[in-house]
This record gives C-alpha cells, sequence and structure tokens, in this order.
C-alpha cells in the first residue's frame, strides 16, 4: 500500500513495463511462427528431405503467458493500491476495461469468422461463446477462431475478481504483512495447483481459467505494492538480475517446450510455478531498478512495440496461419537456413504490417476514447501459448 515518503518513483505509467510487455510478445511470435516452421520441416523430412528442425531450442509461449499475467497484477494492482478503498470508482474502472479491450476483440472474431464460416460448425454460436469469453468454461477448448485468446479469458476473469483480490491483500495493515501473507499464499496456491494438474492433466474448463494462473496475477500485486513502496534508485547489480533473470526465462522456456508446458508430477508442477514466479520477479524488478535494463525496456521503439502488444496479439496468429497456408505450405525451400530466413522474416513483416495497421483504424480509436476520460489508461497485457492445447490448431 502507497508510502510516499518511500515511494520516488512515477506510477502513473512504467515505460519499462511496456519494454517487458515487449519482451513477452517477442517471445511469443518466435514461439508461434517457429512452431508452423517446424510442422513445415516435419512434412520436408517425411518425404525423405533432411532439414534442421531447431524445435527443441525454442522457448515454449506459455513462459510469455506467466510474464503477462505478472504485469498484468502489477498494473492493474498499482490502480488499486494508489487508492483507499472508497475511492475505487469500479464502475469507471470496468467501463474503461470495456472500451480498452472490447470492441477491437469482437471486430477481431467476426473477422476470424467470416475467414473460417466454412471450417467451422455452428459459426454463430461459437461467435456467441467467443463474444462472452466462455470458451474455456462451455467448450472446454480455447476460441475455434483464434487459440490463443484462452489467456484474454483468463485475464478478463481477473478483473472480475480483482476487487475481491485487493480487499483480502488490505487486511493486513502494514505492507510487509501484506507481502508476506501473499507470497505464502501464492505457494499454497501454486501446490493445490500442482495436485490438481497431476490428477486431471489436461481440463480446460480448468486451464483456462483464472484460478490455474492465480498465483502469477497474485505475485503481481506483490510487485506492484514494492514498487510503490520501496526506493527507485538505480544500480548496476539489477543489471545482472535482469540479464541473469532474462538467461532463465530462456531457459524456463525450453523446459516447458520439453515437457509441453505440462510436468508429470506434483513436484514438478510445483517447482516451475515457484520458480518461474521467481524469476519473472527478478525480471521485473531488474528491468525497473538497472541503470542498463531500464534504460533499454523504456527506448522509444522497444516501448513503441510494448503500446501495441493488444493489436499484435489480436492478429498475428489470422496473419501467421494465413501466410503459412498460403505461401508456407507450397514452398519449397533448398536447405533449412533458407526455409526459416524467408518464413521468418516474411511472418515478422507481414504481422509488423498489420498490426500496425489494426492498431491505427482500430485500436487507437478506442483508446482515445478511453484516454479522453483524463484518467491513466490501463493496457491490457495478454499474451497466448497455442501450445497449452491439445485441440489447437
Amino acid at each position: 500500500m502507497l508510502n510516499s515518503n518511500k515511494s520516488n518513483i512515477s506510477v502513473g505509467h512504467i515505460k519499462q513495463i511496456d519494454g517487458l510487455k515487449a519482451i513477452a510478445i517477442a517471445i511469443v511470435l518466435c514461439s508461434h511462427i517457429g512452431l508452423r516452421g517446424v510442422r513445415k520441416i516435419n512434412n520436408l523430412n517425411s518425404t525423405g528431405s533432411i532439414f534442421f528442425s531447431p524445435y527443441q531450442w525454442l522457448p515454449h509461449g506459455e513462459i510469455a503467458v506467466d510474464i503477462f499475467f505478472v504485469l498484468s497484477g502489477i498494473v492493474i494492482g498499482l490502480f488499486f493500491l494508489k487508492r483507499s478503498p472508497k475511492d475505487w470508482n469500479l464502475a469507471q474502472f470496468y467501463k474503461r476495461r470495456f472500451w480498452r479491450i472490447y470492441p477491437p476483440y469482437l471486430i477481431t472474431v467476426i473477422c476470424c469468422a467470416a475467414l473460417l464460416f466454412k471450417h467451422i460448425n455452428n459459426v454463430f454460436g461459437n461467435i456467441l461463446i467467443s463474444s462472452l469469453y466462455l470458451n474455456g468454461i462451455i467448450l472446454d477448448s480455447p476460441s475455434p477462431f483464434n487459440p490463443p485468446f484462452w489467456s484474454l479469458e483468463v485475464e478478463i476473469e481477473f478483473y472480475i475478481f480483482i476487487p475481491f483480490l485487493m480487499l483480502m491483500y488490505r487486511v493486513p495493515k502494514k505492507t510487509k504483512s501484506c507481502i508476506l501473507v501473499t507470497a505464502l499464499s501464492i505457494s499454497l496456491v501454486a501446490f493445490i495447483l500442482s495436485v490438481f494438474h497431476t490428477y486431471y492433466p489436461f481440463d480446460g474448463r480448468f486451464r483456462f481459467a483464472f484460478p490455474a494462473h492465480l498465483h502469477f496475477f497474485m505475485a503481481g500485486i506483490i510487485l506492484a505494492d514494492i514498487i510503490l513502496n520501496k526506493s527507485n534508485s538505480k544500480s548496476r547489480r539489477f543489471d545482472i538480475l535482469f540479464i541473469s533473470s532474462l538467461v532463465a526465462i530462456y531457459g524456463s522456456g525450453l523446459w516447458l517446450t520439453c515437457v509441453n508446458a505440462e510436468p508429470q508430477n506434483i513436484f514438478s508442477w510445483f517447482m516451475t510455478a515457484i520458480v518461474i514466479t521467481l524469476i519473472i520477479y527478478g525480471l521485473v524488478i531488474g528491468g525497473i531498478r538497472g541503470v542498463w535494463s531500464s534504460k533499454f525496456l523504456s527506448h522509444p521503439w522497444i516501448c513503441q512495440m510494448g503500446m501495441a502488444i493488444y493489436s499484435i496479439y489480436l492478429v498475428h496468429i489470422p496473419v501467421i496461419e494465413g501466410l503459412n497456408r498460403v505461401f508456407l505450405v507450397n514452398f519449397k525451400p533448398k536447405n533449412s537456413i533458407e526455409l526459416w530466413v524467408v518464413w521468418c522474416l516474411s511472418s515478422l513483416v507481414s504481422v509488423g504490417i498489420v498490426s500496425y495497421l489494426f492498431f491505427l483504424l482500430v485500436e487507437r480509436p478506442f483508446f482515445r476514447r478511453v484516454s479522453k476520460t483524463g484518467v491513466s489508461v490501463l493496457f491490457p497485457a495478454v499474451a497466448s501459448s497455442e501450445g497449452l492445447s491439445k485441440k489447437t490448431v
């Protein structure tokens, strides 16, 4: 909770958070582009060709999802921690969330439905379910139009429960007590989730729901409190923490790739959840308080990418999949290098162009509508991981 004597950081907008979002969305793009490249290689190798498959070296998109959920806990947590409960304007909060997130999302759903009209049964029923963010709960699977939308459904459920979580967080009167109690709760939640995941390996109604990711949002709330109440003095030792955390993020992503984001026993699940949470903690603190890392994350180009992540999130799968079906399936590369260079460059350029146009024509107009309220804008911190679902396209 805010202690104005300790906090000297501007909490209206933290540029380093945008930089961290850019890193996370880069992991997502790497995972999703790489996955389709690997599928192409598998098809080529099945015909007798020998192409190099770097799948085992690609970090799983799940690690980016975890980062985004923590960042979401920070951004939304700051909004509530800066104010006493009597000053929470929940009607205004949810109004801003609606206009910031829902119209671009619904437009994307309708466009995807139009493109996939002949390939999906009960299109209008699926549009209705998707428009209510209920794919995981009703269908036990991600959206048939754009599978990564499962993470946005989790985010929406977080918004529903955040007032209750913040009231519970404030029960201890002192900041240190709040952090300690929540940290212990994270460990307990992680253990309970580990037990559930072990005995119910892939239950979509749970896997694509907020409770399965609660510990990451709780960790974000703790970080929000630390940001508000701790000194923001810069130090090069935090640069070391940031770089070490980046390396650990990559290593954790490789581990998740090896197990397809599904550790096989309670201990593995529990340790994976705790270790990844601690690594993301180091990434955030190191990124904000490092001398070099804070400058890197607040670089205008990096921040611009972070600011546009919602558009990238919404359109990148339709663009990549469309390019895959139109171009990649018919592409006949001479060697692995040609395949990966051509595929990666064409995908990144296409996603960049379409995302930028979507941001200008769709997202930004609604963003400006929210900005006219005269209060700070809360950006959705969402990403995705296709590899979560065995039913994913």
